[in-house]
This record gives structure tokens, sequence and C-alpha cells, in this order.
């Protein structure tokens, strides 16, 4: 049978994100002495229906992690055991930890989802699953570690970067116990691992490589077998390679299509990210000469006219992406803050730069206050909605939309009564 990984793959519930942080988090070598030092912890993890039983279990034993909080309020709870002894009884919360939706009690769900990390004393002969005084489930550690040979990919490959590799593997178990398995890559052979699949009952697989990083100094898989308690892995004998994926660039600032006026400054804002973590050169030009290779930078002086934009991006293999805005100076001679088409089309003077200043409809705004709200400085109430343009402004309505009006409130005074 195979399992095919989804190009989009969606992660349901919040023990998975808990299960790939635990997996996939960077600590010191002070921090890695500690977590082998730390004591064994049983991890289950699953959902529980409607019907009060339970489905999609899943158990691992691991180091290094912190234990759930116990809630001795919850009647769910994992009891570890050795013959007719209790060794460990350790209650734990089951479903969302949030308050229900308005109206309701609690959740109005038919499941609930739960992941536990307990920890696993000495001499553990079976683990239990329990709601109160129900069996849910029953775990016993067999006597046997399983076994896992990786297949493919094994060594020496060249991989497209929008390849669909398959990667395959065997796995047995000499007490017959049902394993699951979980596979990763390292672009880097072996010093960060990602999740490829977190828990697969298949052997093999279909892995796109559209949205993984290619290999840096080499790419390795890695297969993990587990039977519920204990566990065994192999991965690819030497590296193989996954094509270098190139980088990713945009500009965020100026948007497309926008305009300043000619005395103005712009802001050029950009992003890019590389697959392999491997950002180079960046650079800016404006009308193909180069302005800056910062990703941000301040940019003022452009003649009037049009102007193209780029923000360019190389990785450290030289691949590179480019983006694109078209950016528009408008004349502004006398630098007021309005341009000369806005000041000529109302009849004032593009080189007079005290008339930003005036208010020349008396209408509470000052014609640079109409420029910027895109209304007519010599109409005192631009849109016809009955309300002033300045008066607009103050009370937080647009005087260039006649469906936007002033919010009023009633003004009530106190009668107030004298004695004669």
């Amino acid at each position: 049978m195979t399992f095919v990984v989804p190009a989009t793959r969606a992660v349901h519930y919040r023990s998975h994100y808990q299960t790939l942080f635990d997996k996939l988090k960077v600590t010191t070598a002070a921090e890695a002495a500690e977590v082998a030092q730390d004591e064994p912890r049983f991890i289950v993890s699953g959902r529980i229906l409607a019907d009060g039983s339970v489905a999609d279990l899943d158990t691992q034993l691991a180091t290094g992690l912190e234990a759930t909080p116990a809630d001795g309020s919850s009647p769910y709870r994992l009891v570890f055991g050795n013959g007719a002894a209790v060794l460990l009884e350790y209650p734990f919360a089951v479903g969302i930890n949030a308050p229900p939706p308005e109206g309701f009690d609690d959740w109005p769900q038919a499941e609930q989802p739960f992941y536990v990390v307990a920890p696993y004393p000495n001499g553990v002969g079976w683990v239990e699953l329990r709601r109160g005084a129900d069996v849910l489930a029953r775990f016993e550690p067999s006597a046997h570690a399983p076994t896992v040979q990786l297949i493919a990919p094994n060594g020496g490959e060249l991989f497209a970067g929008d390849a669909v590799v398959q990667v395959s593997w065997t796995g047995s178990d000499q007490d017959g116990d049902d394993l699951r398995y979980s596979v990763y890559y390292s672009p880097d052979a072996g010093d960060t691992w990602a999740v490829i699949a977190p828990s697969v009952a298949a052997t093999s697989l279909e892995w796109p490589l559209g949205n993984m990083p290619g290999t840096t100094v080499g790419g390795l898989v890695r297969v993990i077998a587990r039977d519920g308690f204990h566990q065994a892995e192999d991965a690819s004998d030497a590296t193989f390679t996954v094509e270098n994926k190139p980088p990713l660039a945009a500009i965020l600032s100026p948007a497309a299509g926008q305009a300043i006026l000619q005395c103005g400054r712009v802001h050029l804002q950009g992003a890019a990210f590389d697959p392999e973590g491997q950002v180079g050169p960046l650079v800016w030009r404006v009308d193909g000469e180069a302005v800056g290779d910062q990703i941000a930078l301040g940019l003022a002086g452009l003649p009037v006219g049009p102007h193209v934009v780029t923000f360019r991006a190389e990785d450290q293999q030289g691949a590179a992406a480019e983006a694109e805005a078209l950016l528009t100076v408008l004349a502004d001679t006398d630098c007021d803050g309005m341009s000369d088409d806005f000041e000529t089309r109302y009849g004032l003077d593009p080189d007079a730069r005290a008339d930003a200043a005036l208010d020349r409809d008396d209408d509470g705004l000052t014609n640079g206050d109409e420029y910027w709200h895109g209304i007519d400085p010599t109409n005192p109430d631009s849109d016809g909605d009955g309300y002033r343009d300045g008066e607009e402004v103050a009370l937080g309505s647009d005087p260039a939309d006649p469906h936007s009006t002033p919010s009023r409130r009633a003004l009530y005074l106190p009668l107030v009564l004298r004695a004669q």
C-alpha cells in the first residue's frame, strides 16, 4: 500500500503541531546533554468519538519532553501498571482548551482530540487509557524492537526541484506488532531535519519536492519505525541532490501604480526568501540604475514622470528572482504638497507655495488638506451631502463620499430652575 503526501498538507490537531515542534526544535549543546539524561515519557494521541470509543491512537516513548500538566478534575487518565500493581495514574484534560461559544455550556463537537505526554515509570508491563472505571484502550510493550531499512532514496540520486520522489522502506516486528513510520528529510547532510510524514502505516510514499528546500551539502531521508513502545531507524546510506530552488522576491513598497509628488520621498521596502536559507546580494534599481543594496531604503529627487522600480535577490548559488513595480512622480513645482495639475485645475498658482495653507472655499479645510482628501477646494460641500467638508473630516466621515455622513449625538441640557 502506498501513502501519498499531498502537496499542501493540512495539520488538523494541536497535538500534531506539538509533535513537530518537539521533533524539530533546536537545542544548544548544554540543553542536548540535559535532554539525554531526562526520564522517558509516554506519548499517546488520538480522538475520543461521540459514542465514547477511541480512534486513531498513536503511542511512542521519547525523552526530553515536558510532561502534559496533570488535570485532577478530568475523568480521563493514563494508568501504568505491572501485573496487578498500579505504578502511576496520570489524569489529563481532553478537548479544546478554550471557553465554548456564547450560548453553549460546552463545545458542540462530535469528537474530541487529545495529546498526552506522561511520565513513564520503571517496570511498566501495561498502560491503560481510562475514562472513570471504563478502559478505553490497553497497551502492552512487546519484547523486541522493530527493524526498518530504507530502500530509496539511498544516495547518489539527482532530483529536479519539482520532482515527486518515491520513498520506500521495509519494516518488520518480531512480535507481530503493528508499526507506524515517521519520515524526515535533511537538506544539509543531517544537521537539520524536516518532517515529510509524521505517522504512516504504509511502507512507501510519494514525496513532492515543490515545497521542500534544495540540498546544500547533500540530502538524506530518515525513517523511524515505532511499535508504540520501541523504535528503530534507518537513513540513506549516502547523500543525494535536490536541485537548488531560486529565491523569492517581492516589493512591499511602493505599491503597484503608486504616485508621489515631485518633492516627496519614496520608501522602498522589499522582501526576499530563499528555500535553502541562503539569500545573497540584493539590489534596487530605478529605470535600470542601481540605487541601493538594502532590504529597505528611502529615495528622493526622482524626476517627474513614470519610473520602473525593480528589486532583485540572489542566492549563494547564483539563482535570482526579481520583482517590479511602476511608480509615477507628479509635478509639484512649488513643493507645496499639491500637484501642478490639481492647482491648475482649480485656479491655484503652481508657483505659489503659500496657497496650500489657504482655505479658498471657507469650509474649514486648507487647499492642501483638500488635495490629500481628493476633493474640490472651491466647493465647501464637495460630495453634496449637506455637510461642509471640514465638518465631515472633524467628525470622522468622508467628504468625498455622499453616503458617508457624520454621526451626530443629541445634546441634552439640564433644566435649571431658580427660586423666585
